[in-house]
């Protein structure tokens, strides 16, 4: 049997209890749920009691405990005494204690004055631990043949760093069979009203909001019920013992008086638990179209679990006797088409509820597109439920493919080479380098292929060693064939002028395999492997490369690196040595004057003379005109407003000033 612990009523910050768990919606395809056993006796009764400090809250002017003695009052005065009680409180000796809990009543046939007397006590002053609580409470109910109901009446949420609404969840993981009803009682901390929401609607419980003193003694009342009410839960099954169905369930119960139905409700949750007054009531229950209906008696202080268990629909799924491993390959299916339900692949045998890829379906009859496993062996193709169960299946055997691979036996560090490859080439199959040792399963550098066999160009790694290509499937890594080749050291060299005027345009000559991307930089001697700067690609046919010498004087570095992973080939050091420029115009100009300007400089490809503010920062440029090796006077019109200007030789790599001389600009001119 079901182990079950004993009713609670947690006033006012805390009741848990466990049902059978409602799933948090997914798309991830479910196992299936067993089917709750059906019990018929009442659970003895616990009420906890929070005696947090919160509690000395004021609703309509008084003291939130003291409202709640009342409220609990009135619910024991129509208690049926027959009924084991039991009183538990937390928070009402110390006031920063999580441990503050105590059975202070031992569940029993209940004394109304004992009862009274001891929520009399309760002095609130400590924390809210609720989760702590629930365990406590559980261990202190012992068990009973019947499930029971647990009455949280709440005013704030958990603070002891826990959730007590995961923990309702584990507890019933672990077999406590009970369903939590959440009253939160004046509320003002949203966070607080969605934890009590989850902890209800995850036991199958309900929450109910009360904001006034008369608000909280009808919760009480409707979430409760009097000790002579009958309870009533439900679930539909796929099945006779089958899984249970959590997704498109109506149910509809009503009082059967003089054989009609009268005062019927509609239960929105896929599993409604409610407190009826014991008579005789009618279940009906509907799913995509189909109605069932039962007829059930209830009597006074009596919990029923009724399952009501739908055919289990029919369903077909054809799939090819063989296919290949890795291979992509049709299942045709005609079935329900529920919401949820999925065509999957498994081992043959596997237990109901397993799964590997799966497809959703949309539709009650078409075709969806598999992967088939990487390994070969007899395998099923199943068409499940969206409760988790298994409508049909059909038996496919994954036989095994052949690959090869052909490459060189070496292959110089960063060239590009051939590989001749055959194999089945299935959607997203590829080849890979790696070193002998990796990991089944890991990939570098990669190309697909396609077709049943051919060549492809790979690019061979720049560490010299030994390496292997390999054949990979595009499901799940698997080696189809793998060949071994050596990457031998690429032999490479670059050469610049030993000094270079700075900005200057320099040729370097350079010697290696040219592979495609290849190119040469100019960094720091001290730069980091791989860093690049100014560079131009290498051309196969080989030449030197022009670039731009850096501005700034002293070592620089001419690098040859592979356009695979910027690993370098050659280095060679060269000098960057300073330049010099002048400037001769006029000291005094007019305003918008054509001012002469004689210079000499280096005239590098880009320099050029500017005039800009004497207090221009350096870079600025205003009115300007590149330098030519032909002519050695520029001409520039001189600024409109009168001032101190100053007169510059700008390097075109970099705006750095090489010469400067001051002119002004005098209306008196």
């Amino acid at each position: 049997m079901i182990r079950a612990f004993a009713t609670s009523f947690i006033v006012p910050v805390a009741v848990l209890a466990t049902s059978l768990a409602i799933a948090e919606p997914d798309h991830t395809p479910r196992a299936p749920q067993q089917a709750p056993e059906s019990v018929s006796e009442r659970a003895p009764t616990v009420l906890v009691v929070d005696a947090s400090n919160s509690m000395w809250g004021r609703v309509d002017g008084r003291p939130k405990i003291e409202i709640a003695r009342e409220a609990v009052g009135e619910m024991l005065s129509g208690w049926d005494a027959s009924v084991p009680l039991g009183l538990m409180a937390y928070g009402h000796r110390r006031k920063d204690d999580c441990s503050d809990i105590e059975m202070v009543v031992p569940p029993g046939r209940h004394d109304r004055a004992a009862f009274s007397n001891a929520l009399d006590a309760l002095s609130p002053r400590g924390q809210t631990p609720l989760s702590a609580a629930l365990r406590a409470a559980a261990d202190g109910m012992g068990s009973s043949e019947g499930p029971a109901t647990v009455i949280l009446v709440s005013d704030g949420r958990e603070s002891c760093g826990e959730d007590p609404c995961a923990s309702a969840k584990m507890l019933r993981k672990t077999g406590v069979a009970f369903t939590a009803h959440a009253i939160g009682f004046s509320l003002d901390d949203p966070d607080a009203e969605a934890q009590l929401q989850c902890l209800a609607r995850a036991t199958g419980g309900r929450y109910v909001e009360a904001g006034s003193v008369d608000a909280l003694n009808r919760a009480l009342d409707e979430v409760g019920g009097k000790a002579t009410d009958a309870r009533l839960s439900l679930t539909a099954l796929e099945g006779d013992g089958g899984p249970v169905i959590d997704a498109a369930i109506d149910w509809r119960i009503g009082r059967v008086v003089d054989g009609s139905v009268a005062d019927a409700r509609k239960p929105t949750d896929a599993r409604p638990s409610m407190s009826l007054a014991p008579g005789t009531y009618r279940v009906e229950v509907s799913r995509e179209g189909k109605r069932l209906e039962r007829t059930v008696k209830l009597e006074a202080g009596q919990t029923r679990v009724m399952s009501i268990a739908f055919p289990v629909p029919e369903a077909e799924i054809q799939v090819a006797d063989r296919v290949g491993v890795g291979a992509p390959f049709r299942a045709s299916w005609v079935g329900p088409g529920n919401e949820g339900d999925y065509v999957t692949w498994v081992e043959s045998g596997a237990p109901e509820g397993d799964y590997n890829q799966y497809v959703m379906l949309e539709t009650a009859e078409g075709q969806t597109r598999l992967r088939a496993p990487d390994r070969s062996g007899d395998f099923e193709v199943r068409y499940v439920s969206q409760t988790g169960q298994t409508l049909a299946a059909a038996t496919v055997s994954v036989e095994a493919v052949t690959a090869s691979l052909s490459v060189p036996e070496e292959v110089v560090a960063g060239e590009s080479f051939t590989v001749e490859w055959s194999g089945p080439a299935h959607p997203d199959d590829y080849l890979t380098i790696l070193p002998p040792d990796a990991e089944a399963g890991d990939w570098g550098d990669y190309v697909y292929v396609e077709g049943s066999g051919g060549s492809v160009a790979m690019r061979a790694p720049t560490k010299p060693g030994q390496w292997q290509v390999r054949y990979l499937s595009g499901q799940a890594n698997a080696t189809f064939a793998q060949a071994d080749f050596t990457v031998t050291t690429a032999t490479a060299t670059v050469e610049a002028p030993d000094k270079v005027p700075a900005g200057s345009m320099v040729e370097i000559d350079w010697n290696g395999p040219a592979a495609e991307g290849d190119y040469i930089t100019i960094v720091s001697p001290d730069a980091a492997a791989g860093t690049w700067d100014e560079w131009a690609y290498v051309e196969p046919d080989g030449g030197p490369v022009s670039l731009r010498a850096p501005e700034k004087v002293g070592a620089w570095e001419a690098r040859y690196l592979s356009g695979a992973d910027n690993a370098t080939f050659a280095t060679d050091r060269f000098q960057v040595v300073p330049v010099s420029a002048s400037l001769s115009a006029a000291a005094t100009v007019a305003p918008g004057e054509e001012i002469a300007i004689e210079w000499s400089g280096p005239a590098h490809r880009g320099d050029y003379v500017t005039i800009v503010a004497e207090e221009a920062p350096e870079g600025a440029y205003g009115e300007w005109q590149e330098v030519s090796r032909e002519e050695s006077v520029v001409h520039l019109p001189a600024p409109t407003a009168p001032g101190d200007y100053e007169i510059r030789y700008l390097s075109g790599a970099g705006d750095r000033s090489l010469a400067s001389t001051p002119i002004t600009v005098s209306a008196d001119e």
